[in-house]
Order: structure tokens, then sequence, then C-alpha cells
């Protein structure tokens, strides 16, 4: 099928050095029963329930980011024969990509999009109030701490030091 065919990309998608993500917002090919397509999803992606539920919410989700067109089309292929009906979006290659495959992003730099960030709680913060600080120097184990330590009666007055 080219690109042109393909109702689920968007126009124009030909180059092969182009980067795509794969997007799915839990819609379902038509004439398919939607808990029947969840579950082929899920076993043919290997998914537990808690995750095909995420994917099927209804909210966009990038399901592959920056491949290249032959495997975003072969996972929409896959995604295709389950009943689900994903698109694949034509993006920018990174500029960290195109530099180094593989490479830490700059110091700094926001590795995640706002809608990831909406979707996901921040992590509470530990609890710190149990913990203190010692001055400089200070031991800080205290002696009842300390283990035992037996005081050894060794007889040194037969050696001599020439």
């Amino acid at each position: 099928m080219s690109d042109s065919e393909n109702p689920n990309t968007e126009t124009g998608l030909s180059a092969e050095s182009d980067y795509f993500d794969l997007v799915y917002s839990g819609d379902i090919v038509p004439d398919n029963d939607p808990e029947e397509v969840k579950a082929r999803v899920a076993a043919s992606f290997n998914l537990d329930t808690a995750a095909a539920d995420q994917l099927f919410s209804g909210e966009p989700i990038r399901l592959k980011r920056g491949v290249d067109q032959f495997t975003a089309q072969r996972i929409l292929k896959r995604l295709m024969d389950a009943g689900a009906a994903a698109k694949i979006v034509r993006v920018a290659k990174p500029e960290i990509i195109q530099k180094h495959p593989l490479a830490l992003a700059p110091l700094g730099a926001d590795v995640v999009d706002e809608a990831e960030r909406a979707r996901v709680p921040p992590a509470p913060l530990p609890d710190l109030d149990h913990l203190s600080l010692e001055p400089i120097g200070a031991d800080i184990i205290e002696q009842a701490e300390l283990p035992e330590v037996k005081k050894l009666n060794v007889d040194t007055s037969r050696f001599t030091l020439q």
C-alpha cells in the first residue's frame, strides 16, 4: 500500500530518512467489538490489563517515537489486524539523534512532553523528618551504637627493638 493510499498516515510520507511516531487514541476499526480488539491488541503486544486499559483510554498515546517508515508501517499493520485504528505522524528528526545515535539530552533539556506530564502525576517527596545533620568533624556513630571491644591482656615484655 502506498502512502497516498493509506488513510492512517499524513500525506507525503516518502523519504527514507524521515522519522515517524505511531499515535493511537483508542479508535476501533468498524465492525469490531471493543473488548475483543483490546484483548487482541494486549495479546499481540504482550500487554497486561492495566497497560491495555491505558491504551484504550481515548487519550492520544505515542506508541513508538522516531522510528523509520518501515517500522511504523509494520506496527500499524499489527494494530490494524487486531482491529485498532492508529495513525502514523511524520516528526522532525531530533537534533540529538542527528549528532549521536546514542547520546544523552543536553543538561536541562525537557525530555517529557506536556501530554505525558499531565498523564503521570509527580512522585511524592520522601519523608525526611527523621533525618538530622551533625556538625563537621562530629562522630556520626553514638557510643551506644558502637560494638563492645574486648580488651586483651597481651604480654609484650619479651619483645625488643634492635
